[in-house]
């Protein structure tokens, strides 16, 4: 199941998780998260992006805030900012949808971080203060 997920990120974790994809989300941040500490942000980026897929299909929507703060996480460190603070408001946004207060914060907090890199430091502070 970790294969259909996240191809080639754990060679023996084949058959870990028995079920459908969707079922198994919870692994998938986690997983992107160490690929990020690991600096291979692409494969994060592809892990979130296929989890994602599988969420909407799923109807696994309380995955989507923190699998879109990875990928913007992960985007920001391959220098993609656009791509980076679309992926937080996204988050943002859901996770006040789905009533998620941590990622919400966490949403901010990146998207503080991410406007102190394009020198909007107004954003960034307000940003700040809401996380």
């Amino acid at each position: 199941m970790l294969a259909v997920l996240c191809p080639g990120a754990c060679g023996g974790c084949h058959g870990l998780c028995p079920g459908d994809g969707a079922a198994r989300l919870d692994f998938v941040p986690s997983l992107a998260l160490a690929e990020c500490n690991l600096e291979r942000f692409t494969a994060a980026i592809a892990h979130a992006d296929r989890a994602l897929r599988l969420a909407d299909t799923g109807g696994r929507a309380l995955m989507l805030p923190v699998l879109h703060a990875v990928r913007g996480l992960a985007n920001a460190h391959l220098g993609r900012i656009d791509a980076a603070l679309a992926d937080t408001a996204t988050a943002y946004e859901a996770s006040l949808l789905t009533g998620s207060a941590w990622t919400a914060s966490a949403a901010r907090g990146l998207s503080s971080w991410l406007h102190i890199w394009t020198g909007d430091l107004d954003v960034a502070l307000a940003h700040a203060d809401e996380a």
